[in-house]
């Protein structure tokens, strides 16, 4: 997606940058010209990072930094050059109104039992806030609430504090056990899971951004994962689901929320859509991917493994070995660097909402490279034929019918292709 900036265009911010580094030369040496910078001056030089405009144009950011010195965040108005500095700070991001700008705190350079910290300031006022962090942080789109994510997860639960700061009306909110959150594309809705310690209180949950009210779509003593909202926020999805003794993959459900808000959401769970292979399982280790009509959510499948046994009956570790022949495709060494990839390794797949169909879109040699935005067709790629550590990385290309998975070759032996359709769905590596 092409990102435009608002105001300022990218030459007049860059002179702008230009012209204001310059000026960061202490004025001691660039009186003095063509003296030579000894070493012991070297910490004065400062230099810009992290230079941000404002949606609005009204105003631009950006952080000294300098050697064993503190980062100074300036926040400058661009129609009459005022300009407020915030000590310590850096990393800046805008609201999407322009009228909030919120930063990391860092502590003093030579303080070494400082925190770090999130700092939030009305561009306008100048009236500032922070919250102990670390963490990551940001602003609802349509800049109704400040967000900040805290990392106090332990190792019996995913979920963390998130601080929700009501912009409008100035008041805080600490939500906790919460795993992962996203809001959907006009920020009234903040839709979030919860990961508790004793399970107790997990689900699936929603937050109107007008209100505050919040609800509960789906509760289960169980762990969600890969909340996705749709392109147009009408419709919501995420995985819930536990790992069965003595097996590696967990066995999920899909919940799909369409009409989502506080009263009267549809709310639907499906535990095990037609067309899923039996020792199979749709896996977390995906992402998930809405079609544009919200009819079909891409998923990845993935083969349920049993747990490996590393002690034998007397309680003595078992042999690891590695396997070597001739005959391989790979190399042992390239074998073994992708070792975790393979492992991790998920099969696309469309599932038919209406239908609760599961069609398979890749198999254990094709991989998807492309993508249609409605979701009617994909085009595969099957290296397997052309395996090599040396020779040019040829495949066979063919499209598939999402509907009913049927395949049509269109290249062979194809070295490289000029583009194919864009396809955002992510999956482990």
């Amino acid at each position: 997606m092409i990102r435009r900036t608002h105001g300022l265009g990218a030459a007049p911010l860059l002179a702008f940058l230009l012209l204001t580094a310059a000026a960061a030369v202490p004025a001691a040496l660039s009186a003095q010209e063509g003296r030579t910078l000894p070493i012991s001056e070297y910490h004065l030089w400062r230099s810009i990072s992290g230079e941000t405009v404002a949606p609005d144009g009204a105003h631009v950011a950006w952080s000294y930094s300098r050697l064993r010195a503190d980062d100074t965040l300036h926040v400058r108005r661009l129609s009459d050059g005022e300009t407020t500095m915030v000590p310590r700070a850096s990393s800046a991001r805008f609201s999407d109104d322009g009228a909030w700008i919120a930063y990391e705190i860092s502590p003093a350079w030579d303080d070494e039992e400082g925190e770090d910290r999130v700092g939030l300031m009305n561009v306008s006022t100048g009236e500032r806030w922070s919250w102990a962090g670390p963490g990551s942080f940001g602003f609802a789109p349509g800049s109704s609430h400040f967000w900040l994510m805290k990392r106090t997860g332990d190792d019996d639960a995913d979920g963390s504090d998130l601080v929700l700061r009501n912009l409008a009306d100035g008041y805080d909110e600490l939500i906790g056990g919460v795993d992962e959150y996203g809001w959907n594309e006009d920020g009234s809705f903040l839709a979030y899971t919860v990961d508790a310690a004793d399970g107790d209180g997990n689900g699936l949950y929603l937050l109107e951004a007008a209100s505050g009210a919040r609800r509960a779509l789906d509760n289960a003593n169980s762990r969600y994962a890969q909340l996705q909202w749709s392109e147009d926020g009408s419709a919501l999805a995420v995985l819930r689901g536990e790992t069965p003794d003595g097996m590696q993959e967990r066995e999920n459900s899909v919940v799909v929320v369409r009409n989502p808000g506080i009263r009267n959401p549809d709310v639907r769970v499906i535990d095990a859509p037609a067309g899923l292979a039996d020792g199979t399982v749709v896996s977390e280790r995906a992402g998930l991917d809405w079609s544009d009509d919200t009819e079909i959510l891409l998923v990845g499948t993935k083969e349920q493994r049993p747990e490996v046994e590393e002690w034998d009956d007397q309680g003595l570790p078992l042999a690891d070995v590695n396997i070597w022949h001739w005959a391989d495709d790979r190399i042992q060494a390239q074998q073994q660097r992708n070792l975790n990839r393979d492992l991790g390794r998920t099969d696309l797949a469309a599932l038919h909402l209406d239908e609760a169909r599961l069609v398979p879109l890749e198999t254990k040699d094709e991989r998807v490279a492309g993508m249609t935005p409605d979701g009617r067709w994909a085009i595969t790629r099957d290296a397997s034929p052309y395996v090599s550590d040396w020779r040019p990385s040829y495949g066979d290309y063919a499209r598939v019918d999402v509907a009913t998975g049927s395949r049509s070759p269109v290249l062979e032996r194809q070295l490289r292709t000029l583009g194919t359709v864009s396809y955002t769905h992510l999956r482990a590596h």
